[in-house]
C-alpha cells in the first residue's frame, strides 16, 4: 500500500478532488468581472490561511481606560477593541503630562481575545495629583489614542475628625438653650383680676 502511494503521480489527488487534500484552515477566493453584454472573466484563485497574519491585519477600532479616574497606587486598565483579530498583539504606550508635552512612562502589550485587548498598569505613587495620563493603542496598521484621565488627589482624613469635634459643642449649646428656657417666666394664662373692693362703683359720685 505504501508503494502505491509513493508511485502515484502528484496530480491524482487533484483529479480525485484537490480541495479535499488541502488543509482545513486553507480556503480559496476569486472574483468574477462581468460586462454589460454578458462577457465574464474569472480571476485565478488565491489561497488564504485565516489567522496566519493576524498580527499584521489587526486594526484598533477604539482605545479607552477601564475607569474615568485613578489614584496613585491603583491598577489602571488600558483597553482596546480590535475586531476579527483574535490572538493579535497590541502595543500600549502610556504617556503622562504635567502641563507641558507628553512623555512616555510605560510600554505594555496585550493579545486580542473576543475582540478586545486589556493591559494592566500600576499607577506610580510618585505621579503628582493633577497630572494627566493617556495611552496609545498601536498596531502595524493604525493606532488609537485614549482620552486622558487626571490623577486624583488622595482623600484627607482631617475632615471626619473635625466633624466629630463639632458634635460635642452642638450638644453643649443645646443644653444651655434648654436651661434658659426652663428659667423663663411662664406665659400668662388669662387677664389679671383687680383686688376686691377697690374698683370704683358707679353710685359713689352721688
Amino acid at each position: 500500500m505504501s508503494e502505491q502511494e509513493q508511485e502515484a503521480p502528484a496530480g491524482d489527488d487533484a483529479a480525485a478532488g484537490g480541495e479535499a487534500a488541502a488543509p482545513e484552515t486553507t480556503h480559496q477566493i476569486r472574483f468574477v468581472a462581468r460586462t454589460l453584454d454578458g462577457v465574464e472573466i474569472t480571476s485565478a484563485p488565491i489561497s488564504l490561511k485565516p489567522g496566519a497574519g493576524a498580527a499584521l491585519q489587526a486594526k484598533v477600532a477604539s482605545a479607552y481606560w477601564g475607569h474615568a479616574q485613578y489614584l496613585p497606587g491603583d491598577t489602571a486598565y488600558a483597553c482596546a477593541n480590535a475586531f476579527n483579530a483574535e490572538g493579535a498583539q497590541i502595543k500600549f504606550i502610556v504617556e503622562s503630562s504635567s502641563g507641558g508635552g507628553w512623555s512616555g512612562v510605560a510600554n505594555l502589550k496585550a493579545s486580542v481575545k473576543d475582540d478586545k485587548a486589556v493591559a494592566t498598569w500600576p499607577v506610580p505613587a510618585d505621579l503628582a495629583a493633577g497630572a494627566k495620563v493617556r495611552f496609545r493603542a498601536k498596531t502595524v496598521i493604525n493606532e488609537q489614542t485614549a482620552i486622558e484621565f487626571t490623577i486624583a488627589a488622595a482623600a484627607k482624613g482631617g475632615g471626619d475628625d473635625e466633624a466629630a469635634a463639632d458634635k460635642p459643642a452642638a450638644k453643649t449649646g443645646a443644653a444651655k438653650t434648654g436651661t434658659a428656657q426652663k428659667g423663663a417666666a411662664p406665659a400668662a394664662k388669662g387677664p389679671a383680676k383687680a383686688p376686691a373692693g377697690k374698683a370704683p362703683s358707679a353710685g359713689k359720685g352721688k
